[in-house]
């Protein structure tokens, strides 16, 4: 953790906590330490599909704040639109694509 805190100039209660977080939220895992009286942290197997799990469902409400924005501006100027349609169509597109990636993804590491 020393090394953590060091490298990211970072209080060890900040480090403690975040690895704390990361590994209930199966990001990371403790691996062997070779010396002795050190934890030692890995990216979990399958944590990028996690990590991207958890990026698509944050995507689903950033979607679902868009559509309500665009409902809300549906009578106004389309260049106020502009920007929120283009938010939408992009998590619309990650929505739509990403879960089969991830599968994939999946499979192919399972097998």
């Amino acid at each position: 953790m020393i090394d953590l805190c060091e490298t990211l100039q970072a209080s060890k209660s900040a480090i403690s906590t975040s690895t704390r977080l990361l590994d209930e939220m199966g990001l990371i895992e403790r691996a062997p330490s070779p010396l002795p009286r050190q934890v030692y942290f890995r990216f979990a197997p399958g944590g990028w599909v996690t990590f991207m799990r958890m990026y698509l469902r944050m995507m689903a409400s950033l979607h679902e704040i868009a559509e309500r924005g665009l409902v809300l501006l549906k009578d106004e100027d389309p260049a106020l639109r502009e920007r929120l349609q283009e938010a939408h169509d992009m998590f619309s597109l990650i929505e739509d694509e990403l879960p089969a990636l991830l599968e994939h993804i999946e499979s192919q590491r399972m097998s």
